[in-house]
């Protein structure tokens, strides 16, 4: 095999591609935002309705002359749009995986048939065929859809705890700590078997 044959043939993601994805992981990490914003509103929302002072959170600025009818207004507003901002981001990234899939197996596709005779003789077309499709399906539509799906429920998830760790620090600590063991302990059980 040449040189030149590898080269194009480790051409995959491109950088119209790369901006795709950077584009889908800032857009999930947006709507990751609407959905703390909702839930931080919903602490001087539950304040009003239990009829409590003394927010964990504090005077949050702008919210704290709201009636209880526009914190509700605001926490629907947060979540649905949140949610409908989710469901394109799915979209969006679920074309873009397929159109990656579609430009990297054609890509691949030439390289194989612009190969040397010399590799067309030992190697198996229709091995090569069923390979090549796997891999692209596994490489796109498992991997780099999970990563972008992991940047947006990840971003979620640390923001989250960061407002319960400002708003409840000692039970966010026990649940760290908790967590931490039982993490601990699995893994533990898992390589003595």
């Amino acid at each position: 095999m040449s040189a030149s044959y590898l080269s194009e043939a480790r051409r995959v993601v491109d950088k119209r591609l790369t901006l795709q994805f950077a584009g889908i992981s800032v857009a999930s990490i947006v709507a990751a935002g609407l959905d703390v914003a909702g839930i931080i509103l919903l602490v001087p929302l539950i304040e009003s309705l239990s009829n409590t002072s003394g927010s964990p959170l504090g005077d949050l600025p702008l919210i704290s002359d709201l009636s209880v009818n526009w914190l509700l207004v605001l926490v629907v507003a947060f979540f649905t749009t949140k949610s409908v901002a989710m469901a394109l981001i799915r979209w969006w990234s679920v074309g873009v995986v397929l159109d990656a899939s579609a430009v990297a197996a054609t890509r691949l596709f030439a390289v194989y048939l612009h190969a040397p005779m010399d590799f067309h003789d030992e190697h198996n077309t229709s091995a090569s065929m069923r390979t090549l499709a796997s891999s692209i399906q596994v490489f796109f539509q498992q991997g780099v859809l999970s990563v972008a799906n992991g940047i947006a429920e990840g971003t979620t998830l640390l923001v989250l705890a960061l407002v319960v760790a400002v708003s409840s620090p000692i039970p966010a600590m026990i649940g760290v700590i908790y967590l931490g063991l039982a993490s601990l302990i699995y893994v533990k059980v898992l390589q003595a078997r």
